[in-house]
């Protein structure tokens, strides 16, 4: 029983695997029938918003896979690298090839006119993830473990895919072109932002019982809406106000850590 404990964890982190690698595969397949709708798991939808809510489902997989490694306390060596490699193909390799698609749909002349840039800003994501989750295993965080150093690649991930499910929603109000320039700015400045020494305050109970309530609303929310495919505007505006806080916190922390130290060391 002691050894099985890891499997629930571990098993999430394998959904979370098999659902990115099914959103590459979808997203590839929209390449070769343009103009075409799929049916998952009973939604009919075109090939890219698909694969886009299927990683939004691996977020919220990543999710349950980090709580029940600490409700099981069965965390591991193995499973903190499997989790890295799953979060590089599902938050890092999806997302990129998911834009990629995107491009595929605006036209012959966009595609043309943009295809090296975003292939570009593709990469420098893709790097940025691999590069963050490969120094999120070598490090030790200490005393700052209740903080984010820099964007999660989940996070990352989820911002470029609803960006996606939102820009194509919208895109004929916007324009192909400002679709794929939000899209392509996107990338990087997620890139940079997970690579980046700024701290982002982790969700976790506090002493206030009405910000708890309010976490709790939007986490149960987060799902209902993920799972559902529903509300992609709500799901993005969760992430913007929850950077927004975290990162403020993270920057008053970050500056209170660095005066008790000079206060310490006069």
């Amino acid at each position: 029983m002691e050894r099985l404990k890891y499997i629930v964890p571990n098993l999430f982190t394998a959904m979370s695997l098999m659902m990115g690698f099914a959103s590459i595969i979808i997203t590839i397949e929209g390449f070769l029938r343009s103009g075409t709708n799929i049916t998952f798991f009973g939604h009919s939808a075109p090939h890219v918003i698909l694969a886009s809510w299927i990683i939004v489902w691996c977020v919220l997989l990543d999710k349950l896979d980090g709580f029940a490694a600490k409700a099981l306390n069965a965390t591991s060596a193995f499973g903190a690298q499997f989790d890295s490699m799953a979060d590089l193909v599902s938050f890092g390799v999806a997302p990129g090839i998911l834009t990629y698609g995107l491009l595929h749909t605006l036209g012959q002349e966009i595609f043309v006119e943009h295809r090296v840039v975003l292939v570009i800003c593709i990469a420098l994501f893709v790097l940025a993830a691999a590069s963050r989750l490969a120094r999120f295993n070598a490090i030790d965080i200490g005393e700052l473990s209740d903080y984010f150093h820099g964007l999660p690649s989940t996070l990352a991930g989820a911002i470029i895919t609803i960006l996606v499910i939102l820009l194509n929603a919208y895109q004929g109000m916007i324009g192909a072109r400002t679709t794929i320039v939000v899209l392509e700015a996107a990338l990087v400045i997620c890139a940079f932002l997970m690579v980046s020494p700024l701290l982002l305050s982790k969700l976790k109970p506090r002493k206030s019982v009405l910000i708890n309530i309010f976490q709790l609303i939007n986490i149960v929310g987060a799902y209902v809406c993920g799972f559902g495919m529903l509300f992609p505007e709500y799901l993005f505006f969760l992430i913007l106000l929850y950077l927004s806080v975290g990162f403020t916190y993270g920057l008053i922390k970050r500056g209170e850590i660095l005066a008790g130290k000079e206060q310490n060391n006069p």
